[in-house]
């Protein structure tokens, strides 16, 4: 059956599509502190910021004019909460179209106390036992992109998660053993939300090496968006594999915009 006899078949046949919705990106973000992870996605459309207990970048970069006003929840402090946050957004109506969870690292403390407490009978050790609790919150874990994907279509959301970076020990079965930059959660947890997302950026301070072979790091800073030895990242996009965010968050976005409006 040719595309044409198949369109207009009934069944199952008469709901094959060739071509797919444009959906708000889902983009995750880390690196090092002070690199710029915070203030990047405040230049999307109208974001509205989740903030996991103990994070104060976003107030300080607005009490301190680095940034202008910028839409904020007060820092939330429990995981049912950050659930309860998540589901009003999906029911009531706003105007917001970026979310920007800041920082995933303390997303994900949350959810390892609320799974000790409520799956764990408040016994850590329980939790420990054979990795069954980190396996318990992974899956939990996963609910939660699943309500994200919600805000997506449903409200047609960007979904941004800012995350802190590591350095980790990377296994390599065909050589040596190296150390790699990744997003500092679970492995679990990590493994999910890079799954998940269409955009995976590792940001950081460009560093040159001078003739005595000493780094030189400096103020201009680079986004990674292909997996590398050194660093974890993804994209679908077709992005190149760096940009360079310059000395801001504004320059840094613009790079980042004229990435999807070139002419290819």
């Amino acid at each position: 059956m040719n595309k044409v006899s198949a369109s207009k078949a009934g069944g199952i046949l008469g709901k094959i599509k060739s071509k797919a919705e444009k959906l708000p990106l889902r983009i995750v973000i880390y690196g090092r502190e002070g690199v710029g992870k915070t203030s990047f996605p405040a230049q999307m459309k109208n974001p509205l910021y989740l903030i996991s207990r103990g994070e104060t970048g976003l107030q300080t970069l607005v009490s301190h004019n680095q940034l202008g006003e910028t839409d904020y929840l007060p820092p939330i402090d429990t995981w049912e909460e950050f659930l309860s946050t998540l589901k009003e957004l999906n029911t009531v109506d706003h105007e917001y179209k970026t979310l920007v969870l800041d920082c995933l690292n303390g997303f994900e403390e949350l959810l390892l106390e609320f799974t000790v407490r409520e799956h764990y009978e408040g016994d850590h050790q329980k939790f420990m036992a054979y990795h069954k609790g980190y396996a318990t919150a992974a899956n939990i874990w996963k609910e939660v992109t699943v309500t994200l994907d919600r805000l997506r279509v449903n409200k047609k959301m960007t979904i941004v998660c800012l995350a802190h970076s590591k350095i980790a020990k990377e296994r390599n079965p065909v050589g040596e053993d190296y150390q790699t930059f990744k997003i500092d959660l679970n492995e679990e947890n990590a493994a999910s939300i890079r799954e998940w997302a269409d955009i995976v950026m590792f940001f950081n301070f460009l560093t040159a090496v001078d003739d005595k072979g000493k780094g030189k790091g400096g103020r201009q800073r680079i986004a990674y968006c292909e997996p590398d030895a050194g660093y974890e990242a993804k994209n679908r996009t077709g992005l190149p594999s760096s940009f360079p965010l310059g000395n801001s968050a504004v320059e840094g976005f613009k790079n980042f915009v004229k990435l999807f409006t070139k002419e290819k």
